[in-house]
């Protein structure tokens, strides 16, 4: 992950906040300044209450359901009653867990259901090696979708999500060349890298070079071993110590003095269900190399090391909180 973090970070969607709203609320440890700020969040955007909403109803009677226009200064006490854990039986609270898991699911399914249509695509967890017509081998990390658009001028693959790793055979008539929303990367070797972010894309060339170009017409040449990230404005300079970021290939995560938000991003296309890191403890340093293929003991070895606390609501949810 580098000494040079993304052109921007990952920011939590208004059901994933609401989600994290909701476990606090059951933590039992809520007081004046929680709800203040809780109740700021809801009027900070209609899509937050829309996402409250949503995620009462999950819990049916858990909370009380809120309606656009009337926000209450504060919750019932008898709703704050409810939302205590201790006043829960297990299967109510297990229950709730995995309808707040599902919302996570099917609204992740909905932001991604074009990737269902792509040419090559993999699953959680699932990563893949594909042949291309002229012989070229493309192996993709989990939850990645690309499309193939080879024809007898052409040779071009559009990542619509995730990330690729390309070991291409020669054509001189037909450069292989890579597109995301970001731009256009042009093959000049063998071995290439290729990650498409949020609003920005990754870029390492493995084997001899690459060539980057943006939607904005800039342009970047890459000699191997070095990488960069560009969005469609602006180029990222080249560097030499993201070849770490291509340890996915091998199963594995390696990680270098990096924020524990930026593993659990790179961990969630792992795992089924929500995944969600506590504000507090988003930023601590991680350093370690970890398995992909084995999520629970990637997590074991973070509660180990880091003062941090994994709790289990079930399959589907895990909250990372300070210990």
């Amino acid at each position: 992950m580098g000494d040079s973090s993304p052109l921007q970070g990952e920011q939590p969607t208004a059901l994933e906040q609401a989600i994290d709203w909701m476990v606090q609320m059951q933590s039992g440890e809520v007081g004046a300044d929680e709800r203040h700020a809780w109740q700021r969040w809801l009027e900070a955007s209609t899509s937050h209450l829309q996402a409250w909403e949503q995620v009462s109803q999950a819990l049916g009677r858990t909370v009380v359901p809120l309606r656009q226009h009337h926000i209450p200064a504060q919750l019932p006490q008898q709703a704050m009653a409810d939302t205590d854990v201790r006043g829960l039986s297990r299967r109510r609270l297990l229950g709730g867990s995995l309808m707040l898991a599902g919302l996570a699911a099917g609204s992740s399914w909905l932001l991604h259901q074009q990737q269902w249509l792509a040419d090559l695509r993999t699953g959680v967890a699932e990563r893949r090696r594909f042949s291309l017509p002229d012989g070229s081998k493309v192996l993709l990390d989990a939850c990645s979708a690309v499309d193939v658009q080879f024809d007898q001028q052409r040779r071009g693959l559009f990542l619509r999500r995730g990330a690729l790793q390309i070991q291409s055979v020669d054509d001189a008539a037909r450069p292989l060349q890579v597109s995301t929303a970001e731009g256009q990367v042009q093959v000049l070797g063998r071995q290439l890298m290729v990650r498409q972010g949020e609003g920005q894309t990754l870029v390492l060339a493995q084997d001899q070079g690459a060539m980057v170009a943006n939607q904005a017409g800039q342009v970047q040449w890459l000699k191997q071993g070095q990488g960069l990230w560009f969005a469609a404005d602006r180029l990222g300079a080249p560097q030499r110590d993201l070849l770490d970021l291509a340890a996915w290939q091998h199963g594995m995560l390696v990680v270098r003095d990096r924020p524990l938000a930026e593993v659990v991003a790179a961990l969630r296309p792992y795992r089924h269900g929500l995944l969600r890191v506590a504000p507090e403890v988003a930023g601590l340093r991680v350093l370690g190399a970890f398995p992909l293929d084995d999520s629970n003991r990637l997590l074991t070895s973070l509660a180990q090391t880091l003062p941090i606390r994994v709790r289990y609501y079930s399959d589907l949810l895990v909250m990372i909180e300070a210990a």
